[in-house]
């Protein structure tokens, strides 16, 4: 994974990174196994996703550029493959806060009885 814009820990805000991510369709996605760029620069992650997007045609493969913030929300900026629209993540919703007191209790009690 080339990691091409130094990202300078001194600085006192954080920096939005941009992440490249590819694949070919005859592989099995391996997550951040197929991270291919992490870059402080848009340009620069623009420029390694379409470096990827003209060496490999769609039927043949993909390519993701995704933008997190430092709030930590991702955007996909550009795409291509064959599946264009990802599908929902069933998980993501483990990670939602507990809407009600009565739930955060539920869930404190379920917490406390994983441990003994």
């Amino acid at each position: 994974m080339a990691v091409t814009a130094r990202l300078d820990a001194q600085q006192e805000e954080t920096p939005t990174l941009y992440l490249v991510f590819a694949g070919l369709h005859s592989e099995p996605r391996r997550g951040t196994g197929d991270l291919l760029v992490v870059s402080s620069s848009k340009e620069e992650a623009m420029e390694a996703f379409r470096a990827v997007r003209l060496r490999i045609a769609d039927r043949d493969g993909w390519a993701e550029l995704t933008e997190v913030t430092d709030e930590g929300k991702a955007r996909r900026l550009s795409w291509f493959g064959g599946d264009r629209w990802p599908r929902p993540n069933q998980l993501a919703a483990l990670l939602r806060e507990p809407r009600s007191s009565t739930e955060l209790q539920r869930w404190r009690k379920l917490r406390a009885g994983r441990r003994t």
